[in-house]
């Protein structure tokens, strides 16, 4: 879990290279000892958690850093993770964030559409 927290405070420092990589390793760390322990109740629950988190906190750092697309895709398995152990609070919290990141990816342009709309409609 050192791991993990190394990389928020590293987002909350503005690293967000450092933290994307933290976030990353910590995230397979999980999936390693999951399949390390087998199918047992307490590997999946540890996984679900951290998954949970980590594709949260990466979705997060990859929208921070411009990168809508990464961070839409984080955020869908985010919530994917959160709806698959029944926590609703952050399924929401993971889906609002997904459509922010969605959005603003197609901001641009739906932007540069509505600057040509408006060239066209104005006469020369």
């Amino acid at each position: 879990f050192t791991v993990g927290n190394l990389g928020i405070a590293s987002a909350a420092q503005g690293d967000l290279q450092t933290s994307r990589i933290c976030l990353q390793y910590h995230l397979n760390s999980a999936q390693r000892q999951k399949h390390l322990l087998g199918d047992t109740k307490f590997a999946s629950h540890t996984l679900k958690a951290v998954s949970n988190n980590a594709y949260h906190r990466l979705g997060q750092v990859s929208a921070s850093d411009g990168r809508l697309d990464e961070a839409a895709s984080h955020f869908a398995k985010a919530m994917d993770v959160a709806k698959s152990k029944g926590d609703q609070q952050n399924e929401e919290k993971s889906g609002a964030m997904l459509g922010i990141a969605r959005g603003l990816s197609n901001f641009d342009k739906h932007l540069e559409h509505l600057m040509q709309s408006s060239k066209e409609l104005v006469p020369a």
